[in-house]
């Protein structure tokens, strides 16, 4: 993504449970991809517990052209509007 704009910032967090930086992470994240097909129960619920899942990007796939797709369509559609 840094490849495409250098102004973007991307920030990784793999924690599998809820943690006080996936809960920052979250809470500050314009556009947060959740991997859920790696991701822990508590993971998610610390995700949604300070993010709405309809502001959450969910790609189909759990690699990085997956991601980058499903940014790219929300991009797109503009369905959620950039924090």
């Amino acid at each position: 993504m840094i490849d495409l704009n250098s102004e973007v910032t991307v920030s990784l967090n793999a924690d599998h449970t809820a943690t006080e930086a996936l809960s920052n992470l979250a809470s500050r994240a314009d556009y947060m991809i959740v991997d859920t097909a790696n991701a822990k129960h508590s993971a998610t619920a610390a995700i949604d517990a300070v993010l709405p899942r309809a502001e959450q990007i969910f790609p189909i796939g759990s690699g990085i052209a997956s991601f980058l797709e499903a940014l790219r369509t929300r991009l797109d559609d503009g369905s959620t509007a950039q924090r």
